[in-house]
């Protein structure tokens, strides 16, 4: 594979490629823990971990300059959620601690703060067409989004918004639905009623 996701949701005759493909990639973020255990372990040569190091920083290098990244940089949804989880994990891979911390330290302003409200909820992913699926998926990407934090010393999970949102109150909001299938009963576009 090429280390570029420029093809990813490719339509024939339609898109060469798009940039909400790269949400297809964020299962990279156990990869590289992987990679690492591998590494630790002494089963790689290092001529295997360079050639596998280089793979990622060419990838890690269009994730971040390519026009696909940044559309999903900028989205308003769990896009931009498992973009954050990918580019810092593999940046972490990297050893570039730095960019990792950045675009962790970023997650309240851009991301916490406009996707969860004080209850929990986070509508943009309850518009979705199966808004508990949605909002499942967002939160464990802001879980490991969290994780990998917690790793370079920013605290995702004692957040706080300006409104009273966190990581917590969107746990606690969707656990409120768990078993009761019955009560989740929303339309497109529409919020469930706690």
């Amino acid at each position: 594979m090429n280390p570029h996701l420029e093809y990813a949701q490719s339509i024939p005759g339609i898109t060469q490629g798009r940039g909400i493909g790269i949400i297809d990639f964020r299962g990279v973020y156990t990869l590289v823990d992987a990679i690492t255990v591998l590494n630790d372990s002494g089963v790689l040569s290092n001529l295997e971990m360079a050639g596998i190091r280089k793979w990622f920083s060419d990838l890690f290098t269009w994730l971040t300059t390519s026009s696909n990244g940044n559309d999903e940089d900028k989205a308003k949804n769990n896009h931009s959620v498992a973009y954050d989880v990918i580019v810092s994990s593999i940046a972490r891979f990297l050893g570039n601690d730095e960019y990792a911390i950045r675009k962790i330290s970023e997650i309240p302003s851009r991301r916490i703060d406009p996707m969860i409200e004080a209850d929990g909820r986070q509508p943009g992913e309850l518009a979705r067409t199966n808004g508990w699926g949605y909002s499942v998926m967002n939160l464990n990407q802001f879980f490991d989004a969290g994780e990998t934090g917690l790793k370079v010393g920013q605290d995702l999970f004692a957040y706080k918004n300006p409104q009273g949102g966190s990581l917590r109150k969107a746990l606690d909001f969707l656990i409120g639905y768990t078993g009761k299938k019955e009560k989740w009963k929303v339309q497109k576009g529409q919020i469930p009623q706690v």
